[in-house]
């Protein structure tokens, strides 16, 4: 199937950038609840900043994990934009000064983040972890080309037709487009992986340009007085537009630990998000 062809350095109005947040009525952390509105906010200023369209309403929950509803909201950007950024509310620019246009290629239709450093990090062949997991759709882009929009369609369908809770639950859109690239994996000639797009908190340097503070339900680490002042910082450094403060560590547990230390569903320590004690104990 033929690649549509686009300037390889699209005009700002070209490319959208889509993002919601939703708020699960079964709320156990402050991920959606504080986070998610800082993660629009940032988003929104980056996209005014550099004149790309800015998509922030959430759309009628269909009782799905809202992971599974970014699909039909990204192929809505994509019948009037030549490019689609979709990044997830768990997501801020850390970045702001670079630019999407850095990473369109006209002769791919997806473009997503290299796995390389976070494989390494976990000790995972490259290779290996990327036949695994082929796919991040944490942050990516997608080119208006029929192929992209047929592929999201073709995974947004395997979506389950009912679900047991507003979370997820294992079994996300990034599941079914691996299964597809791992059915077709000729198909991964059309991704173009970037290092840069995102970064996990713990790998974060200079010129990555999201943060991904991904996760749910962690342990409860920091007492909720410490937690409220931690986040209130970060509210305040999002509202005024500036450099995000340096304890992205403590923030992104903030964001993920349970409320609560008594909570049933406790998906693990620091190890299990790569950090350190100290880093969420003690911060920088």
């Amino acid at each position: 199937m033929a690649i549509a062809k686009v300037p390889s350095a699209p005009a700002p109005g070209q490319i959208a950038m889509v993002c919601f947040n939703r708020i699960p009525q079964d709320n156990p952390s402050f991920k959606y609840q504080r986070l998610g509105p800082m993660a629009l906010t940032n988003q929104q200023q980056y996209a005014a900043r550099h004149g790309y369209v800015f998509y922030g309403d959430a759309p009628p929950s269909t009782g799905s994990p809202a992971c599974w509803e970014k699909i039909p909201a990204i192929l809505q950007a994509l019948r009037s934009h030549e490019w689609v950024l979709w990044a997830d509310s768990d997501a801020l620019v850390a970045s702001p000064e670079r630019r999407l246009e850095d990473f369109c290629d006209p002769a791919y239709d997806l473009v997503m983040q290299c796995p390389g450093d976070y494989f390494q990090r976990i000790g995972v062949n490259a290779a290996a972890g990327l036949a695994a997991m082929p796919v991040n759709s944490g942050v990516f882009m997608v080119q208006a080309t029929s192929w992209a929009k047929e592929f999201l369609q073709t995974a947004y369908a395997l979506k389950p037709a009912s679900t047991c809770s507003g979370f997820w639950d294992g079994i996300g859109e990034q599941e079914a487009m691996a299964k597809l690239l791992k059915g077709k994996p000729q198909d991964l000639a059309r991704i173009r992986y970037v290092d840069g797009m995102q970064s996990h908190p713990a790998l974060l340097g200079s010129g990555k340009l999201f943060v991904h503070f991904y996760g749910n339900q962690a342990s409860h680490l920091i007492p909720t007085e410490q937690v409220d002042a931690i986040l209130q910082r970060w509210e305040n450094a999002v509202r005024s537009d500036g450099p995000l403060p340096a304890d992205v560590a403590r923030f992104h547990w903030c964001c993920i630990q349970n409320k609560q230390a008594a909570t049933a569903i406790d998906r693990g320590g620091p190890e299990r998000f790569l950090y350190g004690s100290n880093e969420i104990l003690l911060g920088p």
